[in-house]
Protein backbone atom coordinates (compact mmCIF):
# COMPACT_ATOMS: atom_id res chain seq x y z
CA UNK A 1 0.00 0.00 0.00
CA UNK A 2 1.06 3.63 0.02
CA UNK A 3 1.21 5.94 3.54
CA UNK A 4 -1.62 8.44 3.19
CA UNK A 5 -1.00 10.33 6.39
CA UNK A 6 1.42 10.39 8.93
CA UNK A 7 -0.20 11.97 12.51
CA UNK A 8 2.81 11.72 14.71
CA UNK A 9 6.74 12.51 13.96
CA UNK A 10 9.82 10.15 14.87
CA UNK A 11 10.97 10.81 18.32
CA UNK A 12 7.72 12.25 19.60
CA UNK A 13 6.06 9.86 22.69
CA UNK A 14 2.84 8.57 22.09
CA UNK A 15 0.13 7.20 24.18
CA UNK A 16 -1.70 3.75 23.89
CA UNK A 17 -4.46 3.74 20.69
CA UNK A 18 -2.82 6.59 19.09
CA UNK A 19 -3.43 6.79 15.58
CA UNK A 20 0.60 6.80 14.14
CA UNK A 21 -0.08 6.91 10.52
CA UNK A 22 -2.58 5.56 7.64
CA UNK A 23 -2.05 3.67 4.94
CA UNK A 24 -4.22 3.08 1.57
CA UNK A 25 -4.37 -0.48 0.44
CA UNK A 26 -6.08 -2.88 -2.62
CA UNK A 27 -4.67 -6.02 -1.43
CA UNK A 28 -6.28 -6.07 2.09
CA UNK A 29 -9.55 -5.53 0.39
CA UNK A 30 -9.01 -8.55 -1.73
CA UNK A 31 -7.64 -10.46 1.61
CA UNK A 32 -10.85 -9.60 3.48
CA UNK A 33 -13.50 -10.60 0.58
CA UNK A 34 -11.31 -14.21 0.27
CA UNK A 35 -11.53 -14.74 3.87
CA UNK A 36 -14.92 -13.87 3.92
CA UNK A 37 -15.42 -16.38 1.25
CA UNK A 38 -14.10 -18.84 2.70
CA UNK A 39 -14.86 -18.76 6.03
CA UNK A 40 -18.72 -19.42 4.70
CA UNK A 41 -17.68 -22.17 2.42
CA UNK A 42 -15.84 -24.33 5.37
CA UNK A 43 -18.32 -23.05 7.46
CA UNK A 44 -21.22 -24.46 5.33
CA UNK A 45 -19.07 -27.65 4.64
CA UNK A 46 -18.50 -28.48 8.11
CA UNK A 47 -22.18 -28.27 8.82
CA UNK A 48 -23.06 -30.59 5.68
CA UNK A 49 -20.22 -33.08 7.30
CA UNK A 50 -21.83 -32.64 10.15
CA UNK A 51 -25.38 -34.14 9.45
CA UNK A 52 -24.06 -36.43 7.41
CA UNK A 53 -21.98 -38.24 10.44
CA UNK A 54 -24.97 -37.78 12.72
CA UNK A 55 -26.72 -39.86 10.28
CA UNK A 56 -24.14 -42.48 9.68
CA UNK A 57 -24.18 -42.69 13.38
CA UNK A 58 -27.70 -43.74 13.12
CA UNK A 59 -26.60 -45.97 10.29
CA UNK A 60 -24.02 -47.23 11.70
CA UNK A 61 -25.25 -48.14 15.35
CA UNK A 62 -28.51 -50.20 13.36
CA UNK A 63 -25.87 -52.21 11.55
CA UNK A 64 -27.11 -50.75 7.86
CA UNK A 65 -23.59 -49.40 7.19
CA UNK A 66 -20.20 -50.54 7.98
CA UNK A 67 -17.57 -49.57 10.48
CA UNK A 68 -15.46 -48.31 7.53
CA UNK A 69 -17.84 -45.75 6.14
CA UNK A 70 -18.86 -44.99 9.46
CA UNK A 71 -14.92 -43.53 10.10
CA UNK A 72 -14.71 -42.25 6.84
CA UNK A 73 -17.69 -40.19 7.34
CA UNK A 74 -15.90 -39.07 10.86
CA UNK A 75 -12.46 -38.28 9.12
CA UNK A 76 -14.27 -36.03 6.84
CA UNK A 77 -15.87 -34.26 9.79
CA UNK A 78 -12.53 -33.56 11.29
CA UNK A 79 -10.95 -32.54 8.05
CA UNK A 80 -14.04 -29.90 7.99
CA UNK A 81 -13.35 -28.67 11.55
CA UNK A 82 -10.18 -28.00 11.07
CA UNK A 83 -10.48 -26.29 7.56
CA UNK A 84 -13.75 -24.19 9.49
CA UNK A 85 -10.95 -23.14 12.10
CA UNK A 86 -8.40 -22.09 10.04
CA UNK A 87 -10.85 -20.10 7.22
CA UNK A 88 -11.96 -18.34 10.92
CA UNK A 89 -8.81 -17.69 11.93
CA UNK A 90 -7.76 -15.91 8.73
CA UNK A 91 -11.17 -13.89 8.72
CA UNK A 92 -10.34 -12.66 12.34
CA UNK A 93 -6.95 -11.38 11.08
CA UNK A 94 -8.54 -9.71 7.90
CA UNK A 95 -11.29 -8.05 10.04
CA UNK A 96 -8.88 -6.13 12.41
CA UNK A 97 -9.24 -3.31 9.40
CA UNK A 98 -12.76 -3.44 9.69
CA UNK A 99 -15.91 -2.23 11.55
CA UNK A 100 -17.58 -5.46 10.74
CA UNK A 101 -17.21 -8.51 13.41
CA UNK A 102 -16.59 -11.92 13.60
CA UNK A 103 -20.13 -11.77 14.81
CA UNK A 104 -21.61 -9.96 12.11
CA UNK A 105 -20.45 -12.85 9.21
CA UNK A 106 -21.28 -15.58 11.38
CA UNK A 107 -24.70 -14.69 11.52
CA UNK A 108 -25.11 -14.54 7.32
CA UNK A 109 -26.77 -17.29 5.89
CA UNK A 110 -24.74 -18.48 2.68
CA UNK A 111 -28.07 -18.65 0.83
CA UNK A 112 -29.30 -14.73 1.32
CA UNK A 113 -27.30 -13.56 -2.10
CA UNK A 114 -27.49 -9.95 -1.23
CA UNK A 115 -26.53 -10.07 2.35
CA UNK A 116 -23.36 -11.55 1.22
CA UNK A 117 -22.96 -8.74 -1.66
CA UNK A 118 -23.09 -6.31 0.73
CA UNK A 119 -20.71 -7.72 3.32
CA UNK A 120 -18.23 -7.88 0.37
CA UNK A 121 -18.21 -4.70 -1.09
CA UNK A 122 -17.58 -3.23 2.29
CA UNK A 123 -14.20 -1.07 1.65
CA UNK A 124 -11.35 -0.17 3.37
CA UNK A 125 -10.36 3.63 2.38
CA UNK A 126 -7.55 4.01 5.00
CA UNK A 127 -5.95 1.42 7.17
CA UNK A 128 -5.17 3.14 10.74
CA UNK A 129 -1.90 2.06 12.42
CA UNK A 130 -2.49 2.88 15.94
CA UNK A 131 0.33 2.61 19.07
CA UNK A 132 -0.61 -0.87 21.08
CA UNK A 133 1.93 0.38 23.78
CA UNK A 134 2.90 4.09 25.16
CA UNK A 135 6.47 5.06 24.62
CA UNK A 136 8.56 7.22 21.61
CA UNK A 137 7.92 6.60 18.08
CA UNK A 138 11.23 5.51 16.25
CA UNK A 139 11.69 4.97 12.78
CA UNK A 140 12.11 1.77 11.39
CA UNK A 141 11.15 1.98 7.68
CA UNK A 142 13.17 4.29 5.09
CA UNK A 143 11.07 6.49 2.09
CA UNK A 144 12.78 8.27 -0.27
CA UNK A 145 14.28 11.06 1.71
CA UNK A 146 15.87 8.63 4.27
CA UNK A 147 12.26 8.71 6.50
CA UNK A 148 8.80 7.23 6.30
CA UNK A 149 6.63 9.90 4.37
CA UNK A 150 3.40 10.52 3.00
CA UNK A 151 3.41 8.47 -0.04
CA UNK A 152 6.04 6.01 0.50
CA UNK A 153 5.55 2.18 -0.70
CA UNK A 154 4.92 -0.12 2.33
CA UNK A 155 4.91 -3.72 1.65
CA UNK A 156 3.09 -6.74 3.32
CA UNK A 157 4.88 -7.53 6.84
CA UNK A 158 6.70 -4.45 6.62
CA UNK A 159 7.91 -2.89 9.51
CA UNK A 160 6.43 0.57 9.69
CA UNK A 161 7.69 1.96 12.90
CA UNK A 162 9.30 0.47 16.72
CA UNK A 163 8.02 2.21 20.02
CA UNK A 164 10.62 2.19 22.32
CA UNK A 165 9.69 1.26 26.05
CA UNK A 166 10.10 4.26 28.52
CA UNK A 167 9.31 2.59 31.67
CA UNK A 168 13.23 1.57 31.74
CA UNK A 169 16.20 1.98 29.94
CA UNK A 170 19.89 0.27 29.19
CA UNK A 171 23.01 2.15 29.76
CA UNK A 172 26.46 1.06 28.04
CA UNK A 173 29.44 1.57 29.58
CA UNK A 174 33.32 0.22 28.93
CA UNK A 175 34.69 -1.52 32.36
CA UNK A 176 38.64 -1.05 32.42
CA UNK A 177 40.57 -4.20 32.87
CA UNK A 178 41.53 -3.32 35.94
CA UNK A 179 38.19 -3.20 37.38
CA UNK A 180 37.07 -6.21 35.65
CA UNK A 181 37.40 -8.68 38.06
CA UNK A 182 35.17 -6.51 40.55
CA UNK A 183 32.16 -6.33 38.25
CA UNK A 184 29.70 -8.98 37.91
CA UNK A 185 26.83 -10.18 35.74
CA UNK A 186 23.57 -9.49 38.38
CA UNK A 187 25.87 -6.83 40.51
CA UNK A 188 23.92 -3.79 41.51
CA UNK A 189 24.68 -1.14 40.40
CA UNK A 190 24.24 3.09 41.15
CA UNK A 191 24.23 4.98 37.55
CA UNK A 192 24.99 9.38 37.26
CA UNK A 193 25.69 11.24 34.43
CA UNK A 194 25.76 14.75 33.04
CA UNK A 195 22.92 14.29 30.51
CA UNK A 196 20.97 13.20 33.57
CA UNK A 197 22.36 15.88 36.70
CA UNK A 198 20.80 15.05 40.06
CA UNK A 199 19.50 11.92 39.06
CA UNK A 200 20.65 8.47 40.36
CA UNK A 201 19.57 5.42 39.01
CA UNK A 202 19.55 1.56 40.72
CA UNK A 203 19.71 -0.85 37.73
CA UNK A 204 21.63 -4.57 37.52
CA UNK A 205 24.60 -5.61 35.44
CA UNK A 206 22.99 -7.74 32.75
CA UNK A 207 26.44 -8.44 30.36
CA UNK A 208 30.23 -8.24 29.94
CA UNK A 209 31.68 -8.96 26.96
CA UNK A 210 34.27 -11.43 27.64
CA UNK A 211 36.37 -9.51 24.29
CA UNK A 212 37.87 -6.52 24.41
CA UNK A 213 36.85 -3.54 22.88
CA UNK A 214 37.97 -3.04 19.31
CA UNK A 215 39.85 0.22 20.02
CA UNK A 216 41.14 -1.26 23.79
CA UNK A 217 44.88 -0.42 23.95
CA UNK A 218 44.64 1.94 21.27
CA UNK A 219 47.41 4.82 22.47
CA UNK A 220 48.69 2.84 25.18
CA UNK A 221 45.60 2.61 26.96
CA UNK A 222 44.25 -0.51 29.08
CA UNK A 223 42.05 -2.57 27.53
CA UNK A 224 38.20 -1.97 28.04
CA UNK A 225 35.23 -4.77 28.55
CA UNK A 226 31.64 -3.34 27.40
CA UNK A 227 29.08 -3.90 29.49
CA UNK A 228 25.35 -3.28 29.42
CA UNK A 229 23.28 -2.05 32.39
CA UNK A 230 19.60 -2.72 32.69
CA UNK A 231 17.61 -0.08 34.49
CA UNK A 232 14.04 -1.85 34.47
CA UNK A 233 12.00 0.83 36.71
CA UNK A 234 12.30 4.83 36.06
CA UNK A 235 9.75 6.58 38.28
CA UNK A 236 7.62 9.02 36.84
CA UNK A 237 9.78 11.49 37.79
CA UNK A 238 12.97 10.17 36.77
CA UNK A 239 11.15 9.50 32.92
CA UNK A 240 10.30 13.24 32.50
CA UNK A 241 13.32 14.33 33.22
CA UNK A 242 15.06 12.19 31.27
CA UNK A 243 12.99 11.84 27.81
CA UNK A 244 11.46 16.00 28.16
Amino acid sequence: GRVLSKSVDFGQTVATGDELLTISSTTVVEEYQKAVTDYLTARDEFNRAQIEFNAYTALWKDGIVSQNDYIGRQSTLDNARIKLLQSTKQLQDSLEASDITIEDISALNISKEEDILQVLEQTFDALEVRAKIAGVLLESSTGDDGKLIVGSEVKKGQALALIGDLSGISVHINISEIDLDKIHVGQEAVITGIAFPNIELAGQVQSINSQASSTAGSGGGLPTFPAIIAVKDLTQEQSNLMFR
